[in-house]
């Protein structure tokens, strides 16, 4: 499903809460590809304006920001 979210156009603006055989929060999932990779990767919280923020700095044109 995830795949398919990010791949089909069809799924855009919409919002899927995946499970799976057990409860992750994001700081659980990235810990886990961290381990995995073998190397830190740190997990920052932000909110959705600093995220759009963001993208607009990284220069991303305002119809895939919103």
């Amino acid at each position: 499903m995830a795949t398919e979210a990010l791949l089909d156009h069809a799924h855009s603006r919409q919002l899927y809460e995946l499970t799976g055989p057990r409860l992750m929060t994001f700081p659980d999932a990235v810990g886990e590809v961290a381990e995995e990779v073998k190397r830190p990767i740190q997990y920052l919280p932000i909110t959705e304006q600093q995220f759009l923020s963001g993208l607009e700095d990284a220069g991303v044109p305002e119809p895939y920001r919103a």
